[in-house]
């Protein structure tokens, strides 16, 4: 009888240990868990940031075409579907850059 309450008593401190052990895994793989969303997070905004230069370079590379090709201001801003003010600025600081350079 005492032979079974230590071998139970030893199961059960082996089991603890385990338990334990098996714990601290959970919080380490947790952290490595969460370090890992805010990587993703950190490179996704990283994307999102990049895209948006290419859309906006992108966008600007169509804007010079258009007003090469003799479209107005007003066409340009209808089709490509920016605010006026802001196709009129870019032209502005186009026209500012090649005076400049000259």
């Amino acid at each position: 009888m005492a032979f079974l309450v230590i071998v139970e008593f030893i199961a059960l401190v082996v089991l603890w240990r385990g338990k334990l052990r098996l714990k601290e895994e959970l919080a380490h793989l947790n952290h490595k868990c969460n370090q890992m969303k805010i990587a993703v997070a950190h490179s996704q905004v990283h994307a999102d940031k990049h895209r948006e230069q290419i859309d906006t370079l992108d966008t600007y590379v169509r804007l010079m075409q258009m007003h090469r090709s003799g479209e107005s201001a007003a066409v340009i801003s209808e089709r490509l579907k920016i605010p006026l003010n802001k196709v009129e600025m870019t032209l502005k600081l186009e026209r500012m850059k090649k005076h400049g350079a000259q």
